[in-house]
């Protein structure tokens, strides 16, 4: 996917030194398969969650919002509360 959308791009991973290149090559494939996912969602139901890490680690004060985002995704409670002590316990 990532492969035909950007020209030159096998030249240009060529080039990275091996541990750089197996970083990026794990990554890119992440990426790919979350595009290819999202490309064909209205036939596989497919529902992404994205959140930037610093939210869940807690560097930006949006810590407890981003960690019920992820329960509530994870365990299909999006329309109905979390039980009680569910985010001090995550």
């Amino acid at each position: 996917h990532l492969r035909k959308q950007i020209r030159n791009i096998s030249e240009a991973l060529a080039k990275l030194p091996l541990n750089l290149a197996d970083t990026t090559e794990a990554w890119m494939t992440s990426v790919d398969s979350f595009l290819k996912l999202k490309e064909e969602e209205n036939t596989n139901e497919y529902l992404p969650f994205v959140c930037k890490l610093g939210f869940l680690l807690g560097s930006g004060g949006d810590q407890e919002l981003a960690v019920q985002n992820l329960l509530q995704f994870i365990t299909g409670a999006r329309s109905r509360p979390l039980p009680d002590g569910a985010i001090p316990k995550a």
